[in-house]
């Protein structure tokens, strides 16, 4: 999780304003990513998935 948060990080402003080109599908998809209350919540539905105590299939 931390490296993907990097890697985001990484992308020069350039190239995020081309991909995210305002009313652009991908636009609307991160945008309701990291609204506050829907990355928390997936944050930690992936930490109860990744640390439990249950075998993993």
């Amino acid at each position: 999780m931390p490296l993907l948060l990097l890697l985001l990080m990484a992308v020069p402003e350039w190239l995020a304003r081309l991909i995210l080109v305002d009313g652009s599908r991908s636009a609307k998809v991160i945008r309701r990513l990291v609204h506050p209350l829907v990355a928390g919540v997936a944050f930690n539905a992936l930490q109860a998935l990744m640390h439990s105590s249950e075998p993993r299939l």
